[in-house]
């Protein structure tokens, strides 16, 4: 049987143990992958070009020598591959003829190391690429920014793939409007708003709509790595002069009269330490990164324009700083089409935050009377560290119903029969009533269903909240007689308790919201909160899997560290049926619970069964 080849992701991980005695670094290693990978990328253009009769770009004249196919004759030693390799950056580095993707790659380019048999076995596994057209090394290089984690700093998480179709797809770019992404990381924005407009196109997508589209694309970062990561992504995309640069979006100026009809965006999420050296053309007066840059975005777009953009929740509720609200007033009156509600673990493993989408439509927006918000529960992937698929994707439906919302809202149609199933529709009167302009969506639940049969009561008018004494990691005693839960469940053991019953507990921050019963004679530490009924009017019981079942996403507040207080929690309301009805569910759902443990109990039975009659035929 032939042996299969390589997969992209084995190439690459190959190519990173390799160097890894020598480059340990991740975003060094990408950079030398990018350099060979490209290397052998225009030894092939030149190939080609001979092939049909045409001159080569890149190496001519005796620089032929220094060619890929050339570098790695097998009649080679290690130490003159290594003389080529190192000759050929060089020659590259040096022309001012190629395109300027290409100079920023190779410009004052040198190894990090002298190791001629590393240089070899480095070579000959990028060799096993199959480049048979720009498509496939551009596959290669997104993989590669992927399993390096090029994005992984300084705030720049790495927005997964199919969350940047689901808000270009939304937003719609076309070949003739003018597409920004001012805080650009490795292009990722930018490069698939040029697909989605290659595939919106078809055959007629010309060599001068091509022009015209690349001259449209713009992008800014103040990272010069991720300046000239992104060019590169972009030159693979047929670009051939992508117009990146290195700008500081929030303490620059120079370009702030530039507007756009499209800006897609997934800004930093944290501000770096000290004073933010914002200028002072700004709508918010503020001092943290994701306000100036949704500000930005929304201030920078032009009349019709339009725009997707991924915040941390701060942005949504956060009540304790006026440039929130102030900032989400703007967007309310001016900007804002819709809002995403996005899972927790979309950013894993790069950050637990919670984030959601705004949808910008400048023109729609300002003669709109209503804001639409979506919430996605599944986004095809399970919420891991490690991200596997699953078969549970709500972005297709999303994805559809606010296609519709928006075509009405475009269109000025009515939005009386329109009941989306993944959201609801809400009133700019009904934003603005409280005066912070909270926008998340689960606040306005009851206004789309109708009133429960129970009372509603506020959970701190028939609980006590409050949290016990936070236990530091060096406290925790590994023999100690008493679990400790904390924010992600048991965290270890102590010597003392502070619990001789049963108690719910809320996690405050790590997995905010989830809800746990601890066990008798327990700890309970400080990034968890205790709730215990206060008399008789609820059962604990009940209460645990009342919360248990509960959407507490609007008790959240912070962005850069998502947590639960008393104060948030305090207000959540609840239905308090009578206690007779309190034991019936307890009592229906610990039958339940009991059905379930039997048929578990069956199964492993079963499974067991079957394992020792597939062992019986080795024995």
């Amino acid at each position: 049987m032939a042996q299969s080849s390589p997969s992209t992701q084995e190439i690459i991980k190959g190519a990173r143990n390799i160097l890894v005695g020598k480059v340990p670094m991740p975003m060094e290693q990408c950079h030398e992958i990018t350099k060979a990978l490209i290397y052998k990328h225009i030894s092939v253009d030149d190939i080609r070009s001979e092939k049909d009769c045409y001159e080569p770009t890149y190496f001519l004249g005796p620089a032929v020598e220094y060619r890929w196919d050339q570098l790695l004759e097998m009649r080679h030693s290690a130490t003159e591959v290594a003389r080529r390799y190192q000759a050929g950056l060089a020659y590259i580095g040096g022309r001012t003829d190629i395109p300027a993707a290409f100079q920023s790659i190779y410009r004052d380019a040198f190894l990090p190391y002298n190791d001629a048999p590393t240089l070899r076995a480095f070579l000959e596994k990028v060799n096993e690429f199959k480049i048979d057209n720009t498509e496939t090394i551009g596959d290669a290089f997104e993989h590669l920014l992927r399993d390096t984690g090029a994005q992984g700093k300084a705030g720049q998480f790495r927005t997964p793939r199919h969350i940047i179709d689901f808000i270009v797809g939304i937003v719609n770019p076309q070949s003739s409007e003018t597409i920004l992404d001012p805080a650009c990381g490795t292009g990722g924005f930018l490069a698939a708003a040029w697909q989605h407009i290659r595939r919106q196109e078809g055959a007629e997508f010309s060599v001068p709509v091509k022009n015209r589209l690349a001259a449209n694309l713009v992008g800014y970062d103040l990272a010069p790595d991720m300046v000239k990561l992104a060019a590169i992504h972009l030159f693979l995309q047929h670009q051939q002069d992508p117009r990146i640069e290195v700008y500081d979006t929030i303490s620059h100026d120079r370009l702030w009269n530039d507007h756009y009809d499209v800006i897609l965006a997934n800004p930093p999420f944290m501000s770096p330490a000290g004073i933010v050296a914002a200028h002072s053309r700004f709508y918010t007066q503020a001092n943290r990164t994701e306000v100036l840059f949704v500000d930005y975005i929304a201030s920078h777009l032009t009349a019709r324009g339009r725009a997707g953009v991924i915040v941390p929740e701060g942005i949504i509720f956060r009540k304790n700083d006026g440039a929130y609200k102030q900032l989400r007033k703007l967007l309310v009156d001016n900007y804002l089409a819709a809002v995403i509600s996005l899972p927790a673990g979309v950013f894993k493993p790069y950050s637990p935050i919670k984030t959601s989408i705004l949808i910008l439509d400048k023109s729609s927006a300002t003669r709109a009377d209503t804001v639409a918000f979506f919430k996605v529960e599944n986004d095809g992937f399970d919420l891991g560290a490690q991200r596997r698929p699953i078969n549970r994707d709500d972005l297709p439906a999303v994805a559809a119903e606010l296609g519709e919302y928006l075509r009405r809202l475009r269109a000025g149609a009515s939005l009386a029969d329109f009941a989306p199933q993944t959201g609801r529709v809400v009133s700019k009167e009904r934003l603005a009533a409280a005066g912070d302009y909270n926008l998340s969506g689960e606040r306005y639940r009851e206004s789309s269903r109708p009133a429960g049969k129970w009372p509603m009561v506020a959970l701190g008018e028939i609980c006590e909240l409050y949290q016990s004494k936070t236990i530091a990691q060096k406290e925790l005693v590994e023999d100690g007689d008493y679990l400790v839960f904390g924010a992600n469940g048991v965290i270890g053991r102590y010597d003392r308790y502070n619990h001789e019953v049963p108690e719910v507990i809320v996690a405050c921050r790590g997995t905010c919201g989830t809800v746990n019963m601890s066990e008798p004679r327990s700890w309970i530490t400080g990034n968890a909160m205790v709730v215990t009924p206060k008399d008789e009017r609820i059962l604990k019981g009940f209460l645990y899997h009342l919360l248990k079942e509960s959407d507490l996403t609007s008790t959240i507040s912070g962005s850069a560290q998502p947590q639960i207080t008393r104060q948030s929690l305090a207000p959540f309301r609840i239905p308090l049926p009578p206690l007779s009805v309190q034991e019936e569910i307890v009592s229906g759902i610990e039958e339940y619970q009991r059905v379930i443990a039997e048929h578990k109990s069956a199964i492993a039975d079963t499974e067991g069964k079957i394992q020792n009659a597939v062992a019986s035929v080795w024995r």
